[in-house]
């Protein structure tokens, strides 16, 4: 081999020797961080966290939360505001796992992936519809009653909201026809308890990369008295309620302790090899080599 040859493939290894080594500690940040959390809060979901399709942690913490309600009362429906372009949201391993879905997203952009690479027609590929549309509060009850319809209940397993900016009214306006059993909701980290902060509702608003979106946790449990707190992810950026009929199955915890501040760097944990949507397409296919997988 040629000197350049051997200098590409040295600058290689190199990447790649650093790219694990980032790796390594991400994991290594998680396990202490869950060391101390079991010393103070041994029942909290957080520590059965693990990635699949998600951020960082959520796809185990779901899985934890849905383990511990009885079996028949999950009727593995969802409903995902801000799902991205699927390549990592709250609920691509739920359908996976079987689930029936709706997804909803603002961006052209993410929506025109979802089409392409999964084939939707009209927007629907068996068990899942994926449709385009900006939420606010003109529009979500209408899209969350198309939901409903689309997945064939008005009490979902799941309701995942991460838009990064009038999340909180948007629930709230969702809540008024919906009754869900768990909640996943952005929060602010930024902000601990017991400082209760929601921006100013603006129809238009969109993200600027500033500390000026969502809201904060305090508000959130202020805002949510038919449910919960469970958890907060390690990253700092989804909470996980309960409606209260199902609390009995749960260690209740101060929000104090089961909040979690912002861990950005959590983020860039991987999960093997660069995601895809093939799997989702097969398992929406219902194609060989796919199996309903149980809520143990």
């Amino acid at each position: 081999m040629t000197k350049q040859v051997l200098d590409i493939i040295e600058s290689r290894a190199e990447r790649m020797t650093y790219a694990e080594n980032i790796q390594y500690q991400i994991r290594q940040e998680i396990l202490l961080l869950k060391q101390v959390i079991c010393s103070q809060c041994p029942n909290n979901p957080v520590l059965s966290g693990f990635k699949v399709y998600c951020q960082t942690d959520e796809d185990g913490i779901i899985q934890e939360l849905l383990r511990r309600i009885p079996k028949q009362q999950i009727d593995r429906t969802l409903i995902e505001i801000g799902c991205g372009n699927g390549l990592e949201n709250n609920t691509h391993y739920l359908m996976l796992r079987g689930f029936r879905g709706f997804w909803v997203d603002g961006s052209e952009t993410n929506i025109s992936y979802l089409t392409r690479a999964l084939d939707l027609a009209n927007g629907v590929r068996g068990p899942l519809k994926g449709i385009r549309r900006f939420i606010n509060l003109e529009n979500v009850q209408a899209t969350i009653v198309e939901a409903c319809e689309f997945i064939g209940s008005r009490a979902p397993t799941l309701l995942s909201v991460d838009i990064d900016g009038n999340d909180l009214y948007v629930l709230q306006r969702t809540l008024e026809i919906c009754d869900p059993e768990i909640l996943c909701i952005e929060y602010n980290a930024k902000f601990p308890p017991p400082l209760a902060l929601a921006i100013q509702y603006d129809c238009k608003h969109q993200w600027t990369g500033d500390d000026y979106q969502g809201v904060s946790l305090q508000m959130l449990c202020n805002s949510l008295p038919e449910y919960t707190l469970v958890t907060c992810n390690l990253s700092g950026a989804n909470a996980f309620f309960v409606r209260n009929d199902l609390r009995m199955n749960f260690t209740e915890y101060p929000i104090e302790q089961l909040y979690q501040p912002l861990r950005a760097n959590l983020r860039f944990l991987t999960a093997g090899h660069a995601p895809s949507l093939k799997w989702l397409r097969n398992a929406l296919d219902g194609t060989s080599g796919y199996e309903q997988a149980a809520i143990e």
